[in-house]
């Protein structure tokens, strides 16, 4: 049995025996092996698809899995042997999912000495490194003649694309310049974090010293052009350890956190001392600060904490942003948070600053924390005590030496579990670990004896790294959905995924997951030892189940580690199903003097092709005929837009914009409708082909809200299947663009058939995903959406979706759905809660009518204000009814024709949902749901 084999295995029987721990060893690669002490990898970082870059000093004959690499030899004294100068060199690997190396590119000047220190990568693979250099350093084709500093990009394929100088080599100690923390962004900028004692140049821009200690933040392109420098604080004496800007990390749109240890009085600002300069307070006798900055490199929020230093930092998908450190004695504060007694601790900051929560406890020390796509948070350290942290523990290190650990949060700050590194009598460290998009962990072990795992040797050696893959989740459940075109229950060549996501589920483990979107038919879910059986959640219409046979695949998982990836599933279309389903949806409000946009969505849902045809959208009457345009160009007569479109393969869509402008002198409360058109000969479902809206005009609006097509269900719809429509509204109100926008909604698994889920329309290009706790993420990446200032109408976007509610809801349940809506990477924008209530078959809803009327504040806490247009004099009564149709308010007003205006006292109803009826004099009825918070 080799080494590795062996490695699994003992680490299985081991773990069996430990229950709790979420994760398990799939495979360990040698990452250096050098004989120089005390160098080794620097830095490593993990793509989405699992591979692993390391970016490390090398010196003499040296190994980095099966590739072996050499330096110059070292000098010694002749005399003795000994070793007076080491001839180091640089080293950038990529490792591919499976552990095996895909290249090396080594940096080597052939004289002297070279040392890695930090790198980044962006969304492409691309690996930004840093490290210091000697004269004539060569990296791939690239030489840089001066000693020094410098900056290098290389692509996912090895290539070296450039690499700059950026500052001499100092000629003392005590004016150092510091080789840059390395940060990147969505749009594939490198983001720089450093310090230096003394004026020099960075890459052509100057850089001053003001007082004892300066730091930097710059940022440059994908080509290596710099955009700006800024100058970010400076200490003034020199009779304590200055402060050190130890971290950086930047979210998808460019804003960037620096995180640091300062001693001394620190100024803060933008450019200086002379601007933004608000000293920070001196704690005895270390303290911690974090500052955020946008992506021009402004100030945006500081904070600071007590007797503390920080060693990482991390932000996530949302903005949010994750220190983590360990104390300098005594009680550790932030803001309002403190732990009396700890040794490390991870700390969550709002994207606006605001502390969310602190943990933390004794026995170690961190050395980094990481994020996933889920908002876990992972941290890494070491520790030479028993580490306790409920209910997980870790016994102390033997001879006094560390051990290491990896750690996990949720979101919340709750422990998910605690997993350690190390073995009998030796120095260990675990680096920060890296994640892909199925959340399996790659961390490099580092030790001066033996590497181990629980106990238990890894390959490699004495003074080696080692890259080990972590599956945080014990077994492996993967497939694919495809379209089975033939119906003949196997996958042909010719056969391609299935479009759409399909959700499907473990129905033991009750777990639901979904195929990827875009459409790529590939799926996969983690579940732990015991049977499992996964069938689809819901068949999409129009489609049957071919493959497997028995309409489930089902195993049992014995052990750890076990993978069941061949679960293949066939969707055959039902021959002839012409459908074309018609969507219109409105970007925003409509209000008095200002352009409205809808997008008309066309989608073959069918599964046979459409011939082609022309939609109509007859727009409200009030609409200005002479503001009407569309895109793309469509024939516009009177208020009625007429679009020809061509042939609509199955699963294909087309969209049409279009703006007009409503008159100022529209009364608010208006009703308008709207109805869009195209019909289709023979289609399967003809109420889809035309879609109705009415919007009612507003004055003062929400731009980022929720809103449902329906606020009321009988339980004759709810039998049905009545589906209803979400659509997500937001809009830039800023005053810069937004670069990327994420939408997250929490649906209520007990009220809503999750599975159900379908994208129905949307107003930019968007990638979705459901976790099986019902949350949908949906994600607009590289939107760069303007500002209303700048484009009110482009500054607006959508997301609608559709999902079922169950059909054994009782009457009177509510259905209650609100969404968050963050810019940027900013503090989330909450929206409105739209809710749907269930409803007996009453009288309780009433006929629409055409009287325009209004009731607000709506949710409300203490009384509505009830506007309305009386079309005669007469009584009018006003009804505050249940869901059960039961009155428990009521008023009759006189009044004349005309304006119309009532309040009614809602303080001593429940909080809920209710109807407000209004009996107009002439005996119509017109009614509309409120909110009682």
């Amino acid at each position: 049995m080799n080494l590795l084999r062996f490695l699994v295995l003992s680490t299985f029987l081991f773990l069996c025996a430990r229950p709790g721990q979420a994760q398990r060893p799939v495979w360990t690669q040698l990452a250096n092996k050098t004989q120089v002490p005390g160098y080794g990898v620097s830095n490593s970082a993990t793509d989405l698809r699992g591979n692993t870059y390391t970016w490390q000093t090398i010196g003499g004959p040296s190994a980095i899995g099966s590739a072996s690499l050499t330096t110059l030899p070292n000098r010694t004294d002749p005399r003795t042997g000994e070793v007076l100068a080491w001839n180091l060199d640089v080293c950038l690997a990529k490792f591919k999912p499976n552990g095996e190396v895909a290249w090396v590119v080594q940096g080597t000047d052939g004289t002297f000495t070279n040392q890695a220190t930090s790198m980044a990568i962006d969304e492409r693979g691309n690996i930004y490194v840093s490290g210091f250099n000697w004269h004539n350093f060569r990296f791939g084709a690239h030489t840089v003649a001066e000693a020094g500093y410098f900056l290098a990009r290389v692509d996912s394929a090895g290539t070296v694309q450039w690499v700059q100088h950026l500052a001499d080599y100092p000629l003392t100690l005590d004016k150092s310049f510091q080789a840059p923390q390395l940060a990147t962004d969505a749009e594939g900028n490198c983001l720089m974090l450093g310090h230096s004692r003394n004026e020099t140049s960075l890459s052509g821009q100057p850089l001053k010293v003001t007082g004892h200690y300066d730091a930097y933040l710059a940022k440059c392109n994908a080509a290596g052009k710099y955009q700006w420098v800024k100058q970010l604080f400076s200490t003034t004496t020199s009779t304590n350890v200055p402060a050190i800007a130890a971290q950086l990390t930047a979210d998808a749109a460019g804003n960037s956190v620096v995180a640091g240890t300062f001693s001394d009085l620190l100024t803060l600002g933008t450019n200086g001392p002379q601007l933004d300069t608000t000293p920070v307070e001196n704690f005895s006798p270390r303290n911690t600060f974090v500052a955020r900055f946008d992506r021009d490199g402004q100030l945006l929020w500081t904070r600071q904490g007590n007797s503390s230093y920080v060693s990482g930092a991390a932000t996530d998908y949302l903005g949010n942003t994750y220190l983590t450190g360990y104390s300098s004695g005594g009680p550790t504060a932030f803001g309002e948070l403190y732990l009396m007694a700890s040794d490390f601790f991870v700390l969550k900051y709002a994207p606006n600053g605001t502390e969310q929560w602190l943990q933390g406890t004794t026995g170690g020390f961190t050395r980094g924390v990481q994020t996933d796509i889920d908002g876990n948070v992972y941290l890494a350290g070491q520790h030479s005590g028993p580490v306790e942290i409920s209910p997980f523990s870790l016994p102390a290190s033997t001879g006094g030496y560390y051990d290491g650990f990896l750690l996990s949060y949720t979101p919340e700050g709750a422990v998910r579990w605690l997993y350690g590194v190390g073995g009998p009598g030796n120095l260990d460290n675990v680096g920060t670990p890296g994640l892909d998009a199925q959340q399996n962990l790659y961390a490099v072990l580092t030790s001066d004896s033996l590497n181990y795992l629980d106990g238990q040797p890894v390959a490699g050696s004495r003074n080696a790294s080692v890259l080990v893959r972590l599956a945080q989740r014990a077994n492996r459940l993967a497939g694919t959905v495809y379209l089975d075109q033939n119906g003949n229950g196997r996958r042909d060549a010719t056969e391609g995924p299935f479009p759409r996501p399909v959700a499907l589920t473990d129905t033991v483990s009750q777990q639901l997951f979904t195929s990827e979107s875009p459409g790529t038919g590939a799926f996969q879910a983690f579940v732990d030892t015991g049977s499992w059986v996964v069938r689809p959640a819901v068949i999409p219409t129009y489609y049957t189940l071919s493959q497997p046979a028995p309409e489930h695949y089902a195993g049992h998982f014995s052990a750890y580690g076990q993978v069941a990836d061949t679960l293949v599933f066939g969707l055959q279309p039902l021959s002839e199903q012409p459908d074309l389903r018609v969507t219109l949806t409105p970007y925003g409000a409509a209000r008095p003097g200002f352009s409205v946009r809808y997008r008309l969505t066309l989608e073959n849902v069918g599964t046979t092709t459409l011939p082609a045809g022309t939609a109509t959208v007859t727009l409200d009457g009030r609409m200005q005929e002479q503001d009407i345009s569309s895109s793309p160009a469509a024939n516009i007569s009177n208020h009625t837009v007429s679009w020809h479109y061509p042939t609509l393969t199955p699963f294909a869509r087309r969209e049409l914009d279009i703006a007009a402008t409503l008159p100022v002198n529209t009364t608010p409360g208006t009703q308008l409708a709207t109805v869009a058109e195209a019909l289709v000969e023979a289609d399967s479902a003809p109420a889809d082909n035309k879609a109705s809206l009415t919007q009612t005009v507003t004055g003062s609006f929400d731009p980022n809200n929720i809103e449902v097509n329906y606020q009321q269900l009988t339980a004759a719809q709810l039998a049905a299947g009545q589906p209803l429509d979400y659509t997500i509204r937001f809009q830039n109100m800023g005053t810069d663009t937004a670069f990327a926008v994420v939408l997250t909604d929490t649906l209520d698994n007990t009220k809503l058939q999750v599975a159900s889920l379908q994208l129905v329309a949307n107003s930019h290009n968007c990638t979705w995903r459901l976790l099986s706790s019902g949350v949908l993420i949906v994600r607009f990446p590289g939107i760069q959406l303007p500002h209303r200032s700048m484009d009110a109408l482009r500054s607006q976007g959508f997301v609608r979706f559709r999902v079922q509610p169950r059909t054994t809801l009782a009457p009177g349940a509510i259905i209650p759905n609100h969404a968050d809506i963050i810019f940027d990477y900013n503090h989330p924008v909450r929206t409105n809660t739209a809710t749907t209530a269930v409803l007996l078959p009453t009288a309780l809803v009433a006929a629409r009518s055409a009287v325009a009327w209004s009731a607000y504040p709506n949710p409300t806490t203490e009384a509505l204000t009830i506007e309305a247009t009386l079309p005669t004099r007469g009584t009018v009564r006003v009804e505050l009814l249940d869901l059960l149709g039961r009155c428990i308010r009521q008023q009759s007003v006189v009044s004349q024709a005309g304006a119309f205006q009532q309040a009614l006292d809602v303080r001593a109803v429940a909080p809920g949902v209710y109807v407000l009826r209004l009996q107009l004099p002439d005996g119509r009825l017109v009614s509309r749901q409120v909110v009682r918070r």
